[in-house]
């Protein structure tokens, strides 16, 4: 089984339960497909300016303080590596099983085809991998020029998606499930009315170690380099603060 997840967060924020447990019972792989350099934390911590972060529950906060970090682009994606690979691993992934596509795309700028490059370099060593993604679909969040809110960085998420897609119409995949954005599923929903998403729902034991691998997103320890990334990009999409930690998924349609 191979998740290809877009950015360094999203195995956790979209996949975190769909991983965990399948590594229980299968060989989990989970490829990397961007670098994550676009997202705007590396901007945060050079900015100057105070840092109040979600509380981590009974009041207790990362920290204080003004940023003040000099962190350059490829620092940072190094940064956000690590905390994938802990994630991962800390998910039950064995460490070899966590990969980096060698031809990642620069954040921002995945396309179908090379998503498509991507999963077939993987497949060609595990040929009968189930597929795991994100959704596909078409929905107004990935205009830019739609009316409303629109999320242009969440583009390698459809991306992928799509990539994924074409290979399975193609024969390339032999089962596919996809998975949505928990935060943005409604307006998948909404988009897709016909689509029927299951929920995957955690068990007392898989909540406790969810609750233990977000760890790997909330390090704050700057003498080693470790800045809590993804704490500080996506915090209010993390299910200690949205509550909702379940994960949601449909099987592409034979």
């Amino acid at each position: 089984m191979v998740f290809f997840v877009p950015h360094q967060d999203d195995e956790y924020l979209t996949f975190g339960l769909a991983i965990l447990r399948a590594s229980q019972t299968h060989d989990v792989h989970v490829v990397l497909c961007t670098d994550g350099s676009l997202d705007d934390t590396r901007n945060q911590l050079g900015s100057g300016k105070r840092c109040y972060l979600p509380e981590l529950g009974k009041g207790r906060r990362i920290h204080f303080g003004r940023h003040r970090y000099d962190i350059s682009v490829q620092e940072f994606i190094g940064i956000r590596d690590g905390e994938f690979r802990t994630g991962c691993e800390l998910l039950g992934v064995r460490p070899n099983n966590v990969h980096i596509a060698p031809n990642r795309a620069v954040d921002g700028s995945l396309s179908p085809d090379l998503a498509s490059e991507i999963i077939r370099d993987y497949l060609s060593t595990l040929p009968e991998a189930v597929v795991c993604t994100e959704v596909p679909i078409d929905c107004p969040l990935y205009d830019p020029n739609a009316p409303g809110y629109s999320d242009v960085y969440h583009s390698d998420h459809h991306a992928l998606g799509n990539g994924a897609r074409i290979l399975f119409e193609s024969g390339k995949i032999t089962e596919l499930i996809y998975y949505a954005d928990p935060y943005y599923l409604q307006l998948f929903k909404n988009a897709a009315p016909h689509i029927d998403f299951k929920a995957l729902v955690p068990n007392q034991t898989e909540l406790g170690v969810l609750r233990k691998a977000a760890k790997a997103y909330r390090r704050w320890r700057p003498s080693r380099r470790q800045f809590a990334v993804a704490w500080h990009s996506a915090s209010p999409l993390f299910p200690q603060v949205t509550g909702d930690w379940n994960n949601y998924f449909y099987r592409a349609p034979r």
